[in-house]
């Protein structure tokens, strides 16, 4: 009985297991670096297919049991880049991928047709598989990601200066968004706060993001103006304008009677803006960074690897090397998501104003706990020095535009929990010149 169990799974492994392996592993390249995923996965069922029909018909002669499968998966793939699985690069670029995509899955087909040879490169797969979980099992708890997150608390703890956290932040959603606290139950004009995670703020309470702290100025000081967070962690300019899009359609796009979406005349749309634009400005020239820069499916893969586990996290690490470069791209397309932005608001008699945002390297004179903050982040602050005037010339080239740089300069103490996230008192600050900002604007549109 023993032995017919053994003998089982041994038919599995060698007949579905390791022609699965091997079609997986043979169109890895095809769906990591291919344009169109959903093109790019006939290639494992094609493999596959393959695989199974040469081991069916072994005792047939060589055309039909190599020929006609190989024929099958050229067939296959030709029409995949006849389709546009290739992705977007200089025709030299572009004829190098079509040849390595295309010898790279006929090639392992006739290595891997020996079911022996199959055999041991599935074992060496499953022994490999097998190691890394085990080294995922160690890392976790080393947790090398969980003290990367606690970093910056722990060099915060050495300096009097440094801001505080709140240990459990009260976070609120309202539908899609951040709450913001104190809105009045009527209004006649709106602002919308849009940023990424320095705007959503998670670092501290409902009650005291700057979009909350800037609601409680204007009603003291403007009466019935209602703010709106619309902070969406990681966003840029270019998502920023999808969600403005998005969010704040034309009132004639929006359901019969609903006021609450829709962009208003009169109504205000602020960019925060600076830190994730210059992030992505920067390009470190590693091996994963050149390959993502070309391969979209390949950076969200390698993303979900980097972010998810910790073997990714360390290899990440590990093969961060290279010297930085601006992208020119980046900042074009930051540039005209502005413009495009500045048009859509103000085609629906709104107005907006991009505001540059600080950052811990845009104080004049630093403290020491925010000198010890630059000086962790190794080469990071010299190339954000080098892009962030550039995204600043390109925001405040913008009508309406404020810069808020320095608006921490005057601060006893540091209001940075990193290089860019504030606690409440760099969120007042926020406030104060947000409100003087936009007052201008508030008044016109509430006398006309």
């Amino acid at each position: 009985m023993s032995m017919f169990a053994n003998s089982i799974k041994l038919s599995l492994f060698t007949n579905i297991g390791s022609p699965l392996t091997i079609a997986i592993i043979g169109s890895a390249p095809w769906m990591l670096f291919s344009q169109r995923l959903s093109l790019a996965l006939l290639t494992p069922l094609a493999l596959l297919t393959a695989l199974m029909f040469s081991d069916r018909c072994h005792d047939k002669n060589f055309r039909i049991r190599t020929v006609l499968p190989l024929a099958l998966l050229l067939l296959i793939q030709l029409l995949q880049i006849h389709y546009g699985v290739i992705p977007e690069a200089s025709p030299n670029h572009r004829t190098l991928f079509r040849v390595l995509l295309i010898s790279i899955v006929p090639l392992i087909f006739v290595i891997c047709q020996k079911v022996t040879i199959r055999n041991v490169i599935t074992a060496n797969v499953l022994v490999l598989l097998v190691g890394l979980v085990v080294v995922e099992g160690t890392l976790t708890v080393l947790s090398p990601m969980k003290s990367e997150q606690n970093k910056w608390s722990d060099l915060a703890s050495q300096f009097d200066e440094s801001p505080k956290p709140e240990t459990s932040p009260t976070i609120s959603m309202d539908g899609q968004h951040r709450l913001t606290t104190d809105q009045p139950k009527s209004f006649t004009q709106r602002v919308f706060f849009y940023g990424g995670s320095t705007t959503f703020n998670r670092e501290v309470s409902d009650a005291d993001t700057y979009p909350s702290l800037t609601q409680k100025l204007l009603n003291e000081e403007a009466g019935a103006i209602k703010v709106e967070n619309r902070g969406t962690i990681g966003a840029s300019a270019v998502d920023l304008l999808r969600f403005l899009q998005e969010n704040e359609t034309d009132l004639l796009n929006t359901k019969k009677g609903d006021t609450s979406q829709g962009l208003h005349r009169g109504d205000i749309v602020v960019f925060y803006i600076g830190v994730n634009e210059a992030k992505n400005a920067i390009v470190y020239r590693d091996p994963i960074t050149r390959l993502s820069l070309q391969f979209s499916t390949f950076e969200s893969a390698s993303n979900w690897v980097f972010k998810h586990t910790n073997v990714g996290y360390s290899l990440n690490n590990l093969l961060a090397i290279g010297k930085a470069s601006i992208d020119e791209n980046n900042l074009a397309e930051m540039k005209l998501a502005l413009d495009t932005a500045e048009s859509f608001t103000t085609d629906r008699g709104a107005t907006f104003i991009p505001i540059i945002q600080p950052h811990v390297f845009t104080k004049s004179d630093p403290f020491k706990y925010e000198q010890a903050i630059r000086d962790q982040m190794n080469q990071f602050p010299d190339e954000i020095d080098k892009v962030y005037p550039r995204l600043a010339d390109l925001v405040l080239s913008l009508d309406n535009a404020a810069d808020a740089r320095n608006i921490f300069n005057n601060l006893k103490t540091s209001p940075y929990f990193d290089w860019c996230h504030v606690d409440k008192l760099g969120n007042q600050e926020i406030a104060v010149f947000m409100s003087k900002v936009i007052k201008p604007f508030i008044i016109e549109a509430s006398g006309s």
